[in-house]
């Protein structure tokens, strides 16, 4: 989808309330990370704001569609790296804080449509989010971030994607396409993809 085909919002054509403190523009539901931070990375905080946020659209009656984009110039590039150095029994998925695979799990739940708005980056965790039926491409080269980037970097650095990326990158480019991208950690434009 071109530029041109995702809609640009101003201030005075959003109202907040609704859909869990995201933005409502016309029945759809604007969900942000919780703090901008120029990757977005999907920390325990962000995750449970994501999550909160999803579940107040979909109860919403009066909200329809979901649209998932990051703050600033980048969609997300993955985990907080800062949560690598705590156990992995204290970043799991509690009642609390969703793990990645919980929250990509409610993504593909939604009674509603969710849209991942991309640009700039969709790295990793940032890629798994992104990587369901309903994925709208914002390409706009002379932004802060250029065109869109995806990719599943993690074999760089010795881990693989865990929130079922391998899989849902396999369901939308082909297994051996995305075999290719998840073994050599390569990133691709969309119009690749």
């Amino acid at each position: 989808m071109s530029s041109s085909a995702v809609p640009s919002f101003s201030s005075s054509s959003m109202s907040s309330g609704g859909g869990g403190g995201g933005t409502v523009v016309r029945h759809v539901t604007i969900i942000h990370p919780t703090k901008p931070n120029p990757v977005n990375s999907l920390g325990s905080a962000t995750r449970t704001h994501i999550r909160d946020q999803l579940l107040s659209a979909i109860s919403d009656p009066s909200v329809s569609s979901m649209v998932l984009i990051g703050n600033g110039s980048n969609f997300s590039a993955g985990a907080d790296i800062a949560e690598f150095s705590i156990p992995a029994s204290a970043v799991e998925s509690t009642d609390d804080v969703p793990s990645l695979v919980v929250l990509c799990e409610l993504i593909e739940s939604s009674p509603k449509p969710i849209v991942a708005a991309l640009r700039g980056v969709a790295l990793g965790g940032g890629c798994e989010l992104a990587c369901h039926y309903r994925i709208v491409d914002s390409p706009n080269p002379s932004a802060a971030g250029g065109a869109s980037t995806i990719g599943l970097p993690e074999c760089k650095i010795g881990l693989i994607p865990g929130a079922g990326g391998t899989q849902r990158l396999s369901r939308l480019c082909g297994a051996p396409f995305a075999l290719g991208v998840i073994a050599s950690g390569r990133t691709i434009r969309p119009a690749e993809a």
